[in-house]
């Protein structure tokens, strides 16, 4: 008798414990997957001078609502005319500058004056939005060798002037990191399941594409299991801190 109580309380045990562990295997679970196996999206906007503009950039803000984080990039004279396309983003969105002019920095052969176009572009981002942006886009995406140095003496972290990589500044210098760069346009024949988890994909987007088409392209991504981050995700810090 003692045996057979013995061997109940035994199968008992085991009962309970293997419970508690398909249990706690459930809870984990979903958070694992979602960590693990979605692929990482950069939705990127680039802000361009437009009869329409604050309108747009108001109803951009609307799709925060859909827990949707994405990077905002404008240069600093179109933000002085603009003002309130920075103001109305949520803490998910990244606002990024660019040189103040919107000029291609190759372009400009003195040294002082492409440190001068990021240092304006940054400060007129940082003064109407009342913090301190540490991301940058050159335009265009067209960058030389200064890029690092005006980068750094500027107190920028964060670089997305690439379609292949990104550039993060780590322990006194920029550190590359790959990227997947597709067309909006091609959202619907790219299969997410078959890239690499670890490569963030930067969808590229201006504002000439419609909110409701932005809105179509989000839903699309959404269906393919995927994650949105911005900036600060991939680095870790708020890139976009108020100050």
């Amino acid at each position: 008798m003692r045996i057979v109580l013995l061997n109940s309380f035994f199968l008992k045990s085991v009962l309970i414990t293997t419970a508690v562990i398909l249990v706690g295997v459930l809870i984990i679970s979903p958070a694992f997957l979602e960590n693990k196996e979605k692929s990482k999206i950069i939705l990127s906007f680039d802000l361009n001078p437009s009869d329409n503009l604050e309108n747009w950039c108001e109803d951009l803000s609307q799709i925060t609502h859909k827990d949707v984080r994405f990077v905002v990039f404008m240069h600093g004279e179109l933000a002085k005319n603009h003002p309130s396309c920075l103001v109305g983003f949520g803490e998910k969105v990244d606002i990024g500058s660019k040189t103040y002019d919107n000029l291609e920095l190759p372009t400009l052969d003195d040294y002082l004056e492409q440190l001068d176009q990021v240092k304006r572009g940054k400060k007129a981002i940082d003064e109407i939005g009342n913090f301190d942006s540490k991301i940058f886009r050159a335009p265009g995406m067209v960058t030389d060798d200064n890029i690092f140095s005006l980068l750094s003496k500027n107190g920028i972290d964060f670089d997305l002037s690439y379609s292949d990589h990104y550039n993060k500044f780590h322990n006194g210098q920029f550190l590359r990191f790959e990227l997947i760069s597709i067309d909006w346009r091609d959202i619907e024949t790219i299969t997410f399941s078959e890239l690499d988890k670890e490569t963030p994909i930067m969808i590229s987007i201006d504002n000439s594409v419609s909110v409701n088409e932005i809105t179509k392209i989000i839903d699309k991504l959404k269906k393919k299991n995927v994650k949105f981050v911005n900036p600060s995700d991939l680095m870790e810090k708020d890139l976009t801190a108020e100050v």
